[in-house]
This record gives C-alpha cells, structure tokens and sequence, in this order.
C-alpha cells in the first residue's frame, strides 16, 4: 500500500509532515490548508505563552514570514506535488510503501 507523504520544510530542523492515501490536487490543497491551521495555532500559542511585547512582534513577523512562503509555493505544489523557494524552504510529496496489517 502506498501513502504520500507531504512536507513543509523550513530548514533541516523543522518541517511539518502529513500522510495522505492520494495525492492530487484536493489533497495537495488540504495539505496547504492544515499547515496554515497549524501557523495559525502555533502564533496563538505564541502570544498567550509570551511576556514580553518584542517576543511577540519577532513571532509575528516568523508567522507572517511563514504564511507568506506557503502561499508563494502554493500553486507549484497543487499542479505539481513540488515547489521550491530556496535550499531549505520547500515542500515535496514523497511516496511511501507501507504494509498494511
């Protein structure tokens, strides 16, 4: 059985990870959709576990940064299953056999 697994990386340390059973376009588009969910909730956390207002303005400006990153890549990952904005910041479909037990 295969399952595809999509991938939003941000550097070699972070990436965000989400098996699906296809890959097209829908799930290619919820896949963007659940990582700007996760975005959303990580900066909520955010400024409800931050002190000091320059914290909060550095993880707003990492949010926006980030939203930004994902919709520039958007369209090249729906048509495609791959887009690339640099080295490190990009966002592949690899396919994985598993055994189903």
């Amino acid at each position: 059985m295969k399952v595809y697994e999509m991938i939003f990386s941000i550097s070699s340390d972070e990436q965000e990870r989400i098996l699906y059973n296809l890959n097209n376009a829908s799930t290619r588009t919820d896949f963007l959709a659940r990582l700007k969910l996760i975005r959303d909730q990580e900066w909520i956390s955010s400024k409800v576990e931050s002190s000091s207002s320059d914290q909060i303005a550095f993880d707003e400006q990492i949010y926006y940064e980030s939203l930004q990153q994902i919709e520039m890549m958007s369209d090249d990952f729906i048509a495609h299953g791959t887009a690339r904005l640099t080295k490190n910041i990009f966002m592949p479909v690899l396919v994985r056999d598993v055994i189903k037990i």
